[in-house]
This record gives structure tokens, C-alpha cells and sequence, in this order.
């Protein structure tokens, strides 16, 4: 698969390769053994030297990278206008009806995660604490998440909550270790009951989604116990999203740059490789997928 032009950074388009490789891209030298040393900080979807690659990138005014760039500062979420508007209780029905909250959170999270993407990359640090400021009143306040797709919601959206978060956490000495806490206790109390067994029954994307924010969560809390669960069903669960009801036995995604391999072998033993997911990179991730069997 090629792209014509490059795409923005949250453009839908690239929706199906994203859900795709959700798994893959939150490995990011993360491996799947339990023994493993701890995790690399910040990780999830942006290792420290992905973030340095592009920021010279940007430093070399060089292309895709620096339209991209230019596309996301001009973006609404990106602004240190934005106005979060967190819920106590959150609804979200079928296909989203009702909406009670629903959009608003979404809405903040991609926000939270954009912002915290300008400030890594730019250094000002305006955009740390707005991102935080996000962060920190939806985990003040919100108490419930219900309704038929409240599972999907906080799958689709939880991970940018995760994501902006790491980052913070990791490039930023400007968030209150309290505040840090709360949103721990967000995620532990609030998020993880919701998604914790999945929905087997469900599409496959629904598993997608959740499998990726309890990842990003596991990861984000140094929760080997929560990262493994999700990497568990990813293999062996019931749902129509997992990889053992997808593939044979052996099975092998790409050998391109970046893409290396992803293999389980016949003694069950399992391995990952690393598939680097820079922000503005979705080009080379595209790519990286041209050459899938």
C-alpha cells in the first residue's frame, strides 16, 4: 500500500493500518516474556530516541516532516485555547446514542495527546502543562463510563490519554506527583475494570481497541501483570480480533525496514519486533506495509 501525499497525523484514512498493527506499534521495545527487564521510558507509541529523530528532522526542515508539523500546530487540538470539558459519568450507547460525554472525552484525549506531542517537539512548555491540565481535571472528575459501548470508548480513546501522559511524565519535571497519582488511580479504578475481559463476542475491533489502552496502561503504570493479560489474548483469547483465530501457527508480518518480523513459533514460544511509531511517521509506517503477506 502507497500513499499519494502525506496524510495528517490523525487522518482516518490510515484507520485500518492503525488498527492493524495497534498491537505492534505499542510493543515498542517491549517484549512479551514476563521475566523481561522493565520497560523502557517514555515507550508506548514514542521511544526518546524516536523523538529525537524527528525533532531533527523538523531542525533540517525536511519533508514530510516539517508539512506535518506545520499541520499540527495550525490544528485546534493543538491550541492552548482548548477548553477541556471533563464528566463525572460518562454514557456512551450504541453507535454512540446516547452521547453523554462521550465526544467531550474523546475530544480531550486526542487534545491531551497533541498537546503533549507540540511540547516534546517544540520545548515550550506552555503545551506541557495545557496537556496536563486536560489530564488532570478528567481524572478529578470522572467516576463512571456506562452504556452498551463504554468497552470501545475507553479502548478508542484511553491509549491518548496514556500516550500524552508518558510523555509527560518522562520529558516534563512540571507535573505534580500528586496529580500524577490521580490519574493512576484513574486508570486502575475507573478504566481497567471496563476493558479488563474484553468482549469476545464482539467485532474484532473492539478487542483491538481495548488490547491497545491495556497495554498502554500496563506500560505507563510498570504493570508487567495488566501488560501481559493484554498480550496473553492477543495470542490465545476467544475474541475474533486475536491472532490465534486470524493465523496458522507460525505466521510472519513483513520484513521491511522497521517492520522486521512477528513470529509464534511451534513450541509456543513467542517473540516481538520492534515497529518504531513516530509521531509524524505515518508515511513510513504506511510503507512499511507494502510488502505484507
Amino acid at each position: 500500500m502507497q500513499l499519494q501525499s502525506p496524510p495528517h497525523l490523525f487522518n482516518f484514512r490510515l484507520m485500518r493500518v492503525y488498527v492493524g498493527l495497534c498491537l505492534l506499534t505499542l510493543f515498542v521495545r517491549h517484549n512479551a516474556i514476563a521475566d523481561e527487564p522493565a520497560f523502557v521510558h517514555p515507550g508506548i507509541a514514542h521511544t526518546r530516541a524516536g523523538i529525537q529523530r524527528i525533532k531533527s528532522k523538523l531542525d533540517s526542515l525536511e519533508e514530510p516532516w516539517t508539512s506535518e508539523w506545520n499541520q499540527l500546530k495550525q490544528s485546534p487540538d493543538a491550541s492552548l485555547d482548548w477548553s477541556p470539558d471533563p464528566r463525572a459519568h460518562v454514557e456512551r450507547g450504541p453507535s454512540n446514542n446516547p452521547d453523554i460525554g462521550s465526544s467531550e472525552f474523546d475530544r480531550d484525549g486526542t487534545a491531551a495527546y497533541t498537546l503533549a506531542l507540540r511540547w516534546v517537539l517544540s520545548g515550550d512548555e506552555a503545551y506541557a502543562q495545557k496537556s496536563a491540565r486536560i489530564i488532570d481535571v478528567w481524572s478529578a472528575t470522572l467516576k463512571t463510563v456506562t452504556n452498551h459501548d463504554a468497552r470501545l470508548l475507553i479502548g478508542m480513546t484511553g491509549q491518548k490519554y496514556c500516550n500524552a501522559a508518558e510523555i509527560l511524565r518522562h520529558t516534563w519535571d512540571g507535573w505534580p506527583e500528586s496529580n500524577q497519582e490521580q490519574f493512576r488511580s484513574m486508570l486502575r479504578n475507573v478504566w481497567y475494570p471496563i476493558i479488563k475481559d474484553f468482549y469476545p463476542s464482539a467485532n474484532g475491533n473492539w478487542d483491538a481497541s481495548m488490547m491497545q489502552t491495556m497495554i498502554a496502561m500496563g506500560i505507563y503504570l510498570d504493570d508487567r501483570e495488566m501488560f501481559q493479560r493484554a498480550v496473553d489474548y492477543f495470542l490465545e483469547g476467544e475474541g475474533t480480533g486475536m491472532a490465534a483465530n486470524r493465523s496458522r501457527d507460525d505466521f510472519r508480518v513483513g520484513r521491511q525496514d522497521g517492520v522486521r518480523e512477528v513470529r509464534r513459533s511451534r513450541s509456543g514460544r513467542r517473540s516481538y519486533s520492534t515497529l518504531p511509531w513516530d509521531a509524524l511517521m505515518f508515511r513510513d509506517l504506511s510503507a512499511a506495509t507494502s510488502e505484507w503477506r
